[in-house]
This record gives C-alpha cells, structure tokens and sequence, in this order.
C-alpha cells in the first residue's frame, strides 16, 4: 500500500482511537488525538494507553521534520489535521530530491496504522509457530501465522473478517502458503542441519 492508502485508513480510524482506549481501560482516560495531550491517568493498560500516546507524539515529530525540510514553517495543526497533510508532504519531499525521508514517511505511516488497527481491535495479533525462518542465519526470527485482519465496511458499521492460512516471516516477508508447505518443511530441515554444523564448528 502507498503513504496515501496507509494514511486515508488511518484518518477514517482516527477518531475512533479515544473510545478503544476507554474499552480496553473499562474507564475515563485522557486521551486527545487532537494534540499531543496529557498521557491517560491513570491508565488500566498501560500498554495501550501508551501506544496512542506515541503514535500522536510520532505523527506530530515527522510531520514537523517534513515542514522543516520543505520549509513550510510552523503550523498550528492538529495531529489529525497533519495526517491529512502528510501524504502532500510525502509527495513534494520525493520529488525535491529528499527521497530518504519521503520513504521514512511512507514506513511510519505503515505502522501508524498497524498500531491504530491493533488498538481499536481490527488486528489480531500473529501466532508465534516456534520455527525460524529457514532463509537467513545471521538473524534468527521465528515464523509466524498471521493473524486475522478485519476491515470496516465504508459506513464504519460492520467489519468483515478476514483469515490467510500462511506461515510468514516478518523480517524477509516470505510467505508459504498450503501448496507449499511441504517445500517449507525441506527448507527447515535444511536450516536445522545447517545450524547443527555451524554450531559444531565453533570453538
């Protein structure tokens, strides 16, 4: 998906983000998407509470270099209102030859949404399978099977889940499906024996 995909998900989420953290904490919380705002107190989940915070803390820094690099100046913008100028910015910093912050744009924008769908519950989390990705040894990571992914219909009223029977690796993003599942359990028994030898063979 591009920055402008990421973002246009993460504007229709957006103000739905106050009332997830009230479901998860099961009570008040002060949480403002609208500016940066004083963190939740005190929050039943610290975790959640602090991932909101963050993302509005990120969206307001990057949104900020962008200004300061395209020399747009201050603005008085809310975090919401400098999502929907992101993708703008995005597209003026690739084309005046700042292409490494457009792409640093484009990567937080991805994951801003992955953590607002974690948030408001339309991602469920990946199930670890206690295998390493048989591709690389020099960092090991263990494979994964996604989990499901809802999607909100254009009213915002009903969610279609969505399930992928696969086995994953995040770091590589090499993804077996059932027909080749069978070539996946070659290539671990492969790496297993591989990392067998290379751990005999140190001193």
């Amino acid at each position: 998906m591009s920055i402008h995909d990421d973002i246009h998900d993460l504007i229709r989420l957006w103000d739905d983000l106050p009332a997830a953290i009230l479901r998860i904490q099961g009570g008040p919380a002060e949480v403002v998407t609208g500016g940066a705002g004083p963190a939740p107190s005190p929050p039943l989940d610290v975790t959640a509470a602090e991932t909101l915070t963050l993302l509005v803390e990120d969206v307001y820094a990057w949104s900020t270099a962008a200004e300061r690099t395209l020399a747009e100046g201050p603005t008085n913008r809310t975090a919401r209102q400098r999502l929907v100028h992101l993708p703008r910015q995005h597209d003026r910093l690739a084309a005046t030859n700042e292409p490494d912050l457009a792409a640093r744009l484009t990567a937080h924008a991805s994951r801003w949404l992955a953590d607002a769908r974690r948030l408001i519950g339309l991602s469920h989390p990946d199930r670890r399978l206690g295998q390493y990705c048989p591709l690389h040894d020099d960092h090991l990571v263990e494979l994964v099977a996604p989990g499901d992914q809802g999607h909100l219909s254009h009213t915002g009223q009903t969610i279609s889940w969505y399930h992928v029977d696969a086995v994953t690796c995040r770091a590589c993003r090499t993804t077996w499906t059932p027909p080749r599942y069978l070539d996946l359990r070659g290539l671990l028994e492969r790496a297993d024996e591989r990392r067998l030898a290379a751990a005999a063979e140190q001193p």
